[in-house]
């Protein structure tokens, strides 16, 4: 390359899988210091191309990908449907030309009254936009490209009655090879700030302030197939400049600031990506506890964490309507948090909201559940047990151990939870609260490699009957005299029961109260050192309660007394019974419902084990270039399952258990692991679902899977740096860059880099007094 523009450095570029063996070659030669504009000549710069994807170009910056730069088809743009972003429409003095027997003509959407006219003027003093799309377009998936030159006119125009803040842009994309015409919708928002307070966006021009642009989503709803690949077009973001001079940088924003009484122009980078939507919703808290009657928030976080956007998104809560919530268009990446709440809560609930975004007209959801916990103790509740029939009799035999880390749940006959269902403890048992009366099953979650024995079936569940009472009792003997006993606290174990007696101002002086206990409950299962002292078990004639009564007789203040009942055994919640005895020789009875341990037996549910579930795990080999001699071994929870295999290699499809496994590749015959780019996928063939696996191998297989990965080991290449000196230089010439600082000789020689991943490398020559670049050289010798 002769008489080259003096430039900073030398660029490499590798934009594919593929890095090839590549020679640059330099050669410098004397030249008069006596130079035209007396300046020191500059190095040459090389730029190096290694792709395996047609029609790329260098990049221009040291981390940036390969830039298309297409040599047919034509790519153009279309305005439509400006309008408030109250949807109000038309927009003040609209003007849409999109030009269309020139297709690489600007496109141009206009409004406002420019400043001084009696009406719309001339449309050249209206602001507003236009998009000149480049007249040759590729198809080369991953590879940013410039769609075209985006302008904001933003002229001085009066505050429009109807602005223009959305607009619909349509591009069109024509591609001879592989054939390509498609049209791709967006909407363009347009964020018009006032010219006085402060700046949200900052000042380009004196005090005014500055204006933002930005898509409202940078994936479109279409998609178009290539080869039986779907893919669709992602815009990247803004660089301001006009398409001749822009250049790609990772860092560009997806909007762009534009000046006030200014021609704002920006390049649009896109890029075509294999679509891979992804939503996700977090509710938070997990859990709280409230009081009664209080109010539960949660802040609600919905994000997009695939490649690409929704057209819209919306978020269901069915318990809490206020959490129901239009979000609209989410960009990809993009996060969306708000907060709401659930009011006068009165019982424990948990509640699931649920985000739907939609992508080329399919919904993909995404759901979280938070508990919400009132801080009052439970007043009906089941006591399950999970236990491992292990002889598959269907009944509990002695030694018979409990199964931890089931789920238990209570079902009404819809098969709806009622309440929030429980995981068993060490001892495989569970206490579920529906604190509501009625007849129910309990039912267990199935779990894989089980099968239910108590009851069988199907089902698994076995009917139960609660009853429930209030946790709060109010007596009046008579119209003076008031008294209450409430449940105040149980332990977790069911074990302590805490009671407190009221007795309300003006009323007698309460002079014992009792709580009923039921049959199954005598003197021998109450814990007597545990228990509130003062107590005993009676038959009280006043109330006609058999149950643990207690003698007050100075009576309980107005906040009440708490007496702690202790048992032995854990009971499960129901309708109990409390009464009071106060007025001294002429004494008065009062008795009411309220929640107490009943007699209700523990539902027994028992499993036997079945042979161990299984999926399937195949483990493949992909070689770049695929005529490469490398041979590996794959292997299977370190084991090698296929050994010495090339490209298209593969274990066969096993079968394995459900759980984990290890997947691992290793170096085969004549192999060295180190002259490899290597990276590994995996994915479930029957759901599609994908993902990478870390990097200890660590998968897991679930029963009916069938699980593919494949180790894809790209060869490195190799870059020599070559220096050819034409005349007699005194010293070693000096080089930098990505490759690291280095010399070569001062008569020449050169310097091989060796496995060298694919990207993009700089070598940088310092300048040196005195000495031009004559000829700079490229080649691939492969």
């Amino acid at each position: 390359m002769k008489s080259m523009p003096r430039r900073p450095g030398y660029w490499m570029a590798a934009a594919g899988l593929l890095l090839l063996t590549v020679v640059v070659a330099l050669v410098s030669a004397p030249a008069p210091i006596s130079a035209q504009d007396n300046a020191t000549p500059a190095a040459g710069a090389a730029r190096l191309y290694l792709p395996v994807l047609a029609n790329s170009a260098a990049p221009n910056a040291l981390d940036m990908p390969a830039v298309g730069v297409a040599e047919t088809g034509n790519i153009d743009g279309a305005w439509s449907n400006p309008r408030s972003d109250l949807g109000v429409t038309p927009v003040t003095c609209q003007d849409i030309n999109n030009s269309p027997e020139l297709l690489t003509n600007e496109n141009t959407v206009r409004y406002g009254q420019p400043i001084g006219s009696v009406d719309c003027g001339n449309v050249v003093f209206r602001s507003g936009f236009g998009f000149d799309g480049t007249d040759a377009a590729s198809f080369a998936p991953d590879q940013p490209f410039i769609l075209g030159q985006f302008t904001h006119y933003n002229e001085n125009i009066v505050t429009p009655l109807v602005p223009m803040q959305l607009v619909d842009f349509a591009v069109r994309i024509q591609v001879p090879a592989p054939f390509v015409d498609a049209t791709m919708n967006y909407t363009m928002r347009l964020d018009e700030t006032l010219n006085d307070g402060s700046c949200p966006y900052g000042s380009t021009n004196q005090d005014l302030c500055d204006d933002r642009v930005d898509f409202v989503n940078n994936s479109p709803s279409q998609t178009i197939v290539i080869d039986g690949v779907t893919y669709t077009l992602n815009i990247i973001g803004f660089v301001p400049g006009t398409v001749d001079s822009c250049q790609f940088s990772e860092a560009m924003p997806d909007y762009f600031i534009t000046g006030e009484l200014m021609r704002n122009e920006a390049c649009i980078f896109a890029e075509w990506v294999q679509p891979t939507p992804a939503i996700a919703i977090a509710k938070s808290p997990d859990v709280q506890q409230i009081a009664i009657g209080d109010f539960a928030e949660f802040t609600i976080t919905v994000s997009a964490p695939g490649n690409v956007g929704f057209d819209t998104v919306s978020v269901a809560d069915p318990l809490t309507p206020d959490c129901d919530q239009e979000i609209g268009a989410l960009k990809a990446g993009a996060t969306e948090s708000y907060v709401c709440a659930a009011y006068g809560v009165e019982s424990d609930f948990e509640n699931e909201a649920i985000a739907t975004g939609i992508f080329a007209g399919v919904a993909y959801s995404a759901r979280d559940t938070a508990i919400v916990d009132v801080a009052a103790p439970d007043t009906a509740t089941v006591i399950g047990i999970k236990y491992h029939d292990q002889n598959g009799n269907g009944q509990r035999d002695a030694g018979e151990p409990g199964l931890t880390g089931w789920t238990l749940c209570v079902r009404d006959d819809t098969g709806a939870n009622v309440g929030f269902c429980q995981v068993t403890d060490a001892g495989g048992q569970a206490i579920l609260a529906p604190n509501a009366a009625g007849d129910f099953q309990l039912c267990e979650v199935l779990q894989p490699g089980w099968t239910n024995t108590d009851p069988g079936g199907a089902t698994a569940c076995k009917p139960v009957s609660v009853t429930a009472a209030p946790s709060y009792a109010e007596f009046y003997p008579t119209v003076n005299d008031i008294y209450g006993v409430e449940l105040v606290d149980k332990s977790a174990d069911q074990l302590r029961w805490s009671y407190t007696a009221y007795q309300f101002l003006a009323s007698r002086t309460l002079d014992a109260w009792v709580l009923a206990l039921p049959s199954c409950i005598d003197e021998a299962q109450i814990d007597a050192s545990a228990t509130t002292a003062g107590w005993s078990l009676v038959t009280d004639a006043g109330t006609g309660l058999r149950g643990v009564r207690w003698a007050t007789p100075a009576g309980v203040p107005p906040e009440g007394t708490t007496f702690t009942l202790a048992l032995r055994a854990p009971y499960a919640t129901g309708a109990g019974a409390a009464g009071v005895t106060a007025g001294g020789a002429t004494p008065i009875y009062a008795t009411q419902p309220v929640a107490g341990p009943v007699c209700d037996a523990p539902v027994l549910l028992g499993n036997t084990a079945d042979a161990a579930p299984t999926g399937t795990l195949e483990v493949r080999k992909v070689l770049v270039p695929a005529g490469d001699s490398g041979r590996f071994n794959l292997l299977i929870d370190g084991e090698i399952a296929a050994g010495d295999v090339g490209n298209a290699g593969t274990t066969g499809v096993r079968t394995v258990p459900v759980g984990v496994h290890v997947i691992a590749e290793g170096a085969g015959a004549a192999t060295d692991l180190a002259d490899y780019q290597a990276a590994a996928r995996c994915v479930e063939t029957t759901s599609g679902s994908s993902w990478i696996p870390g990097a200890d191998g660590r998968i897991f297989v679930d029963e009916g899977e069938a699980v593919v990965c494949t180790f894809t080991n790209i060869r490195l290449g190799t870059v020599t740096v070559t220096k050819t000196v034409s005349g007699e230089a005194t010293s070693d010439w000096a080089f930098s860059g990505n490759l690291g600082d280095f010399t070569l000789a001062a008569a020449g020689g050169e310097r091989v880099f060796a496995r060298l991943a694919p990207g993009s490398y700089a070598v940088i020559e310092a300048a040196r007094p005195g000495w031009s670049l004559a000829a700079l050289t490229c080649a691939d010798p492969n």
